[in-house]
């Protein structure tokens, strides 16, 4: 398959703890988000472990409960590490995303489920790079959110290039979707189809 998904809850123990995601000799671009689901902010910290110069990677989170990390690798690679520490246990939620070496030249649609799952993780990112906190409120699209969301792809690189991997009009099917209900919502699975529907991904 061009793209994986994987999603799991983990219990962050206090002191320092190393998760680690594992990768494939042919992944190009990964996603790894981490959302803190109770609890006050910045209450949970994450960092990227050494890759050795094989990928590059960047937390483009600009709020305290989300870290998004989004990656290139450029080498080989069996396995990254994300570190996580807390001066509380608190329950972390893992959602990532691979796509594979040459996505965009194989894959010209994506089946339902994995279309919500993309649309999904990438509306947070986008969220994350662009400042807004989601995790504990429903967001108003006709307050601040939908210029600090169209200019995301300017603020953030490794955002946009990852937008630029998908290149299925995902994001740009979001920002239509988000356009066309002008008023308060939020992240369900109900939003993430309606995204898909408009691209045709989902029936």
């Amino acid at each position: 398959m061009m793209i994986s998904t994987e999603e799991f809850v983990q219990n962050v123990k206090l002191g320092d703890q190393g998760i680690e995601i594992p990768v494939d000799s042919d992944d190009e671009y990964v996603l790894i988000l981490l959302e803190q689901l109770v609890g006050d902010e910045k209450e949970v910290i994450a960092w990227m472990g050494e890759t050795e110069g094989r990928a590059k990677f960047e937390n483009v989170s600009q709020t305290g409960k989300v870290h998004a990390f989004i990656g290139k690798i450029d080498e080989p690679l069996d396995k990254v590490t994300i570190w996580v520490s807390a001066n509380v246990i608190r329950q972390v939620r893992f959602s990532i995303l691979k796509i594979k070496k040459y996505f965009r030249k194989k894959v010209n649609g994506l089946e339902c489920r994995f279309c919500k799952s993309v649309a999904g993780w990438l509306l947070k990112a986008g969220l994350a790079a662009a400042g807004i906190p989601f995790l504990d409120e429903g967001l108003d699209w006709a307050g601040d959110v939908a210029e600090k969301l169209a200019g995301v792809l300017d603020k953030s690189a490794h955002f946009a290039d990852l937008v630029k991997a998908i290149d299925l009009g995902i994001w740009e099917g979001i920002m239509a979707t988000l356009a066309g209900l002008d008023w308060a919502f939020e992240l369900t699975d109900k939003l993430y189809e309606l995204v898909c529907e408009q691209l045709k991904f989902c029936p």
